[in-house]
């Protein structure tokens, strides 16, 4: 699933990424790498979600959401 389909307050673990060349260099460089766990804190409808990774809360807007695969996660 893309986290844009993700659930607040649910955990996840980034399998891959499907973006623009330079979409994913942005997103690398954010540290959002294979294996990086994260957390939907809050989502709007169609506007930015906002997620907490590596200590670090973020919003990011759905174009860069439709592209991160991620897989459900129990911590």
């Amino acid at each position: 699933m893309n986290l844009s389909e993700a659930k607040v307050g649910q955990s996840y673990i980034i399998e891959k990424l499907e973006l623009s060349e330079d979409k994913k260099r942005r997103i690398l460089d954010l540290g959002f790498t294979k294996g990086t766990k994260l957390k939907v804190i809050n989502l709007k409808n169609n506007g930015p979600m906002i997620i907490c990774a590596r200590g670090t809360r973020l919003a990011m807007g759905r174009e860069f959401s439709l592209g991160i695969m991620v897989q459900e996660s129990g911590f």
